[in-house]
């Protein structure tokens, strides 16, 4: 998998090595690496290189160190809710609009639904959803618009978990997590909270009967129509109106 280093690229390049190795596939989550021995030999740099490198890779969240018997360096889980709020607070000081986010959700979303799930493994995630809709019903009778509103959000979640692509559920963390910043400060009326409930009814129903190109096509021109709502009413509700 690695090839020997000359002494003067050191713990730098031995990182990257490693990194591409995951990168690749290669390593993935919860495997373990070799003893600092080990891969003293195999890159042919001093065991202090390689405690160098492995620093680096535990303090970037790469590695973790585990103790006990079975100690040593493991590949650490991603945790994509601390990776998406890391890159959400580098877009938060850019001029994104609300509608730049909208047109990349409805598109992210509806190539999901389209192209990159598996028709033959999605009925629990399909459940999933139909319990997020009875949730938001739920919150709606009782009058609780944050609770009614991360069930919505919960919708849209699974739909990018049934990629099983982290990188694409990193992406769509990241969307959500803006828009429900953006959402929770917004005075939705109950038509509104009603429209949102009967469209994901309608896009469940369509991913039940299989007709995935529907499916895509109901769940964009929700999240267009939905999020324009929502920056409209926040107009409305604005001390700086123009």
């Amino acid at each position: 998998m690695f090839k020997k280093l000359n002494q003067d690229q050191m713990y730098e390049k031995i990182t990257k090595e490693i990194m591409d190795a995951i990168f690749r596939g290669d390593l993935k989550p919860n495997d373990k690496l070799q003893s600092e021995h080990e891969l003293s030999k195999t890159f042919g740099v001093s065991r202090v290189t390689i405690r160098e490198a492995l620093l680096s890779l535990k303090h970037h969240g790469v590695i973790e160190v585990r103790q006990g018997a079975k100690g040593g360096a493991y590949v650490k889980k991603m945790d994509i809710d601390d990776v998406a709020l890391q890159m959400e607070k580098v877009l938060q000081v850019t001029n994104i609009t609300i509608e730049q986010i909208s047109d990349v959700r409805s598109v992210l979303e509806s190539a999901i639904i389209t192209r990159l799930i598996d028709p033959h493994d999605n009925e629990d995630c399909i459940r999933r959803m139909e319990e997020t809709i009875v949730e938001a019903e739920k919150h709606l009778k009782n009058g609780d618009a944050e609770a009614r509103l991360q069930s919505n959000i919960e919708f849209h979640t699974i739909i990018s978990e049934m990629t099983k692509n982290a990188f694409i559920m990193i992406m769509h963390k990241i969307v959500l997590n803006m828009l429900h910043d953006f959402f929770k400060h917004v005075r939705a009326t109950d038509e509104m909270a009603r429209r949102t409930i009967r469209e994901h009814r309608r896009i469940t129903v369509a991913l039940k009967e299989g007709d995935f190109n529907r499916a895509g096509e109901l769940c964009r021109d929700h999240i267009v129509g939905i999020d324009k709502l929502i920056s409209n009413k926040s107009k409305e509700q604005s001390i700086l109106k123009k």
